[in-house]
């Protein structure tokens, strides 16, 4: 360490290389949230209705739920609005993510569950894609 209290040599470069680490990590989970196609996980223990449904689990002032909702709305899709501030919802949305295999310490929303099969933050799109092929199917 230099007279300034900065780290020389070795010790920096440590220091650079976990900090460059950190940010991709970051970046990665970022990209993998917002930017990827979701997939959708099947829920072991069935979807909520026999009736094909989507639910959006997200809460208000969120800007992702917001936007999935709105599009949903564009699209004519019709869906369940799952608020997870209400601890019932949350614990509900938590166990079917477990069971299915997925995070849960920490995870983004929305969370949609369509007929039984999860997926974090999907697009519009791929929501209404597979409501309506299991609308049509049924």
């Amino acid at each position: 360490m230099d007279d300034n209290g900065n780290l020389k040599g070795k010790d920096s470069m440590r220091q650079k290389t976990v900090i460059c680490a950190a940010a991709g990590v970051l970046l990665a989970v970022f990209l993998n949230g917002c930017a990827s196609s979701a997939r959708f996980v099947a829920v072991p223990s069935g979807p909520l209705s026999q009736k094909p449904y989507v639910a959006v689990y997200g809460k208000e002032g969120c800007p992702a739920c917001a936007d999935l909702k709105k599009d949903l709305a564009r699209k004519g899709t019709d869906y369940l609005d799952k608020d997870i501030s209400d601890p019932g919802i949350k614990r509900e949305l938590v166990s079917r993510m477990e069971t299915a295999g997925l995070q849960t310490d920490y995870f983004l929303i929305p969370v949609v569950d369509v007929n039984g099969k999860l997926a974090i933050r999907p697009k519009a799109r791929e929501v209404t894609d597979r409501y309506r092929a299991a609308d049509t199917a049924g």
